[in-house]
């Protein structure tokens, strides 16, 4: 029996990662309004009725240091006073309900990768005074991950086999002094493993994510989590943001989303997913081609009533609720306050 989509079309959004920020940076002249350079441009979380957008300050690099950060950390302020009239600060959970009436999108910032945080020659005691210097000037961050693809003094990221190292265990301390959410969306598998015995042997109070991961199970990608790290995610009441890349998500973008769904329900997970895109500027990467990096149906945030309410028709409209907003402004909710 097809199930009702219900209201999915105006179904509230949060969506866990963007890389709006860095596009900006590496373009000093662009502007957020362009939507036809990147899929989270303004115009589109409008369209997609993004509520909450999380921000990420990315390097790719083991020894950038603070610099990358600090160009992104600027034009996410700058973003912040320019576009006064489409974006504010995280204030309001009611607004990620649709519980209030909102005009403006609300942002939030996130770190990547850690090697933002202190570079390969700093004192690691760096990483403290960078996470205050973000949080006074930025306010709260919604997660930092140890690792982008490669390795650096935290531990290995998604492209290695490299697990926790001794600076990254002082890292989860500090994380977990100041609140923060780890990100495990760029961890290596083992990485992942030691920072959960980790948390466990110290009984550390350090929530986890994978702000834009999806399930190895159905898309065998590295990026993408295999069941027992998808568990533990899941068990310990975090959340999974479900990326929207061809390569995570597979050519046929509604389908492959689908069957994430689904496999995440299996795993027990109707509480834990979310979205978390991964929009970035297409032209300038690297590996770019003539093919996108999205699926057509997926290629911007405008995407997300059309999403949602196939999830609603296939999984009903309470799991599209959950999945749209409900479920990461439970987790994320607390962060208003700071």
């Amino acid at each position: 029996m097809e199930r009702d989509p219900g209201t999915a079309d105006r179904v509230p959004v949060v969506d866990l990662h963007c890389d709006l920020l860095y596009y900006l940076a590496e373009h000093p002249h662009a502007s957020p309004m362009d939507e036809d350079l990147i899929g989270c441009a303004i115009p589109h979380l409008q369209a997609g009725n993004v509520r909450l957008q999380v921000m990420a300050i990315y390097t790719g690099s083991a020894d950038a240091g603070a610099d990358d950060a600090d160009r992104q950390l600027a034009r996410y302020l700058v973003l912040l006073r320019s576009c006064d009239q489409f974006l504010k600060r995280f204030d309001d959970p009611a607004a990620l309900l649709g519980e209030a009436e909102t005009h403006r999108i609300q942002v939030l910032p996130a770190m990547e990768n850690a090697a933002a945080l202190a570079g390969p020659d700093d004192d690691r005691s760096v990483c403290r005074t960078r996470l205050a210097t973000v949080a006074r000037a930025a306010g709260p961050v919604a997660y930092v991950g140890l690792t982008h693809h490669g390795e650096n003094r935290f531990g290995g990221g998604n492209m290695t086999r490299i697990g926790l190292k001794s600076d990254g265990e002082y890292l989860l301390e500090e994380l977990a002094r100041a609140g923060i959410t780890v990100d495990l969306s760029h961890a290596s598998d083992q990485l992942a493993e030691d920072i959960i015995e980790y948390i466990h042997q110290r009984g550390l109070d350090l929530p986890l994510m994978a702000s834009h991961s999806n399930f190895r199970a159905v898309q065998g990608v590295a990026r993408n989590l295999p069941d027992h790290l998808a568990r533990e995610i899941i068990e310990r009441g975090g959340l999974i943001g479900l990326n929207l890349l061809r390569s995570m998500l597979g050519d046929d973008g509604p389908r492959g989303l689908h069957e994430q769904v689904a496999h995440g329900m299996r795993l027990g997970g109707e509480d834990a997913l979310c979205f978390g895109a991964d929009f970035f500027c297409e032209l300038q990467h690297p590996h770019a081609t003539d093919e996108s990096f999205f699926p057509e149906a997926c290629g911007d945030a405008g995407a997300y009533p059309r999403l949602l309410a196939g999830i609603a028709r296939d999984f009903g409209h309470e799991v599209a609720r959950g999945i749209g907003s409900v479920n990461a402004a439970r987790f994320l909710g607390p962060l208003a306050a700071g």
